[in-house]
């Protein structure tokens, strides 16, 4: 659809289409952060990566950078493609997701304790 709309920049070979996949996966990794800090629901592979953070008590993104490596492996093992981009996407989005989930997370914690002290004080009185 986006091709055929002609929304998106067609690849040029230059290093504006570098700086396009990176702005990419900066976004993807701040879009990844902010919707499971939101609490609204986790897709398999980030509910995945968060349970075995929880439990091991591991750092969000190192254990994202395995399930995704993880994955990245079982692709290619069965023909997928595999470039560059692809390890880039990796050790540079996990990074941004865990900052952005730790963050917005925080903030989303201080917005609900708020909301509920406001209504415990129009409760009493």
């Amino acid at each position: 659809m986006f091709h055929w709309t002609g929304i998106l920049p067609t690849a040029t070979n230059t290093w504006l289409d570098v700086i396009f996949m990176l702005m990419g996966i900066c976004i993807m990794g701040f879009g990844g952060g902010m919707y499971n800090a939101a609490g609204v629901g986790s897709g398999p592979r980030d509910g995945f990566m968060l349970s075995i953070a929880d439990k091991l008590g591991a750092p969000i993104g190192r254990v994202r950078i395995i399930t995704e490596c993880s994955v990245l492996v079982l692709g290619l093992i069965i023909g997928g493609p595999v470039f560059i981009f692809t390890f880039v996407f990796t050790f540079i989005q996990s990074p941004i997701f865990q900052a952005t989930y730790l963050k917005l997370g925080d903030f989303v914690l201080k917005i609900e304790y708020n909301q509920n002290e406001n209504r415990k004080k129009k409760h009493l009185s």
